[in-house]
């Protein structure tokens, strides 16, 4: 699946698999939220696609008015509902469900994972 990131989709010999999920990661600065709104920004402009943009650091104030600065239209994208900005409250899951988050980003294990009767 096409990125719309010419030399991404072709250091990646096309894009992305389809019917995976893609985590992007990388230290700070290293370009991870970029990468994911210019995805998702030529989804919208170019193939008429949603968006849903997950964020575990930033708010979706900091991401909008970030990536504002690339010209990217966000705010409109988000009234006409064609980009969406999630932000899990990892710490009250956490406390819901009883799972012990060890990195907030990528791993978690519950009880049962764990070997915990249930």
């Amino acid at each position: 699946m096409k990125t719309g990131i010419a030399a991404f989709d072709d250091l990646m010999m096309g894009g992305l698999p389809r019917r995976r999920t893609t985590i992007v990661a990388g230290t700070p600065g290293s370009g991870k939220t970029v990468f994911a709104t210019q995805f998702l920004s030529q989804g919208i402009i170019e193939l008429d696609e949603s968006g849903v943009f997950v964020t575990f650091e930033e708010s979706p104030s900091e991401i909008e008015a970030n990536m504002s600065t690339f010209g990217w239209e966000i705010g409109r994208w988000l009234l006409e509902e064609d980009w969406d900005i999630l932000e899990p409250l990892l710490e009250e899951w956490s406390a819901t469900t009883g799972a012990v988050l060890h990195d907030p980003v990528t791993r978690y294990a519950s009880p049962i994972s764990r070997g915990a009767a249930a």
